[in-house]
């Protein structure tokens, strides 16, 4: 209930520790989804982000615009199997002000 200015990577922690679930206004994605054989994420390769990747994040956003509003976590590990997702870790991106840079392009 922070504006987004004021988020700390503690209050994204507490998102893991309290077991926060995905619902139809959160979404968390642990990288920026790729086609990429595991270990090749081209953006922590040659930070590439590729169609495909950009448009798996869009989908979400226009969805999220199209309902009620919601947020997309970028760099938060959900708990294998779980339905809904439910956040386990922080997963930090390389270069995360860049990669938000780009999408925001």
């Amino acid at each position: 209930r922070k504006p987004l200015a004021e988020i700390s990577e503690a209050d994204l922690a507490a998102i893991c520790v309290d077991g926060w679930v995905e619902d139809e206004q959160i979404d968390f994605k642990r990288e920026i989804p790729h086609r990429e054989a595991p270990g090749q994420d081209p953006w922590k390769v040659s930070r590439d982000i590729k169609p495909y990747g950009r448009d798996q994040l869009l989908s979400t956003v226009v969805a999220f615009a199209n309902s009620f509003g919601g947020d997309l976590l970028v760099g938060v590990a959900e708990k294998p199997g779980s339905k809904p997702g439910e956040a386990v870790a922080l997963s930090a991106l390389p270069e995360a002000a860049d990669a938000a840079h780009r999408l925001g392009q």
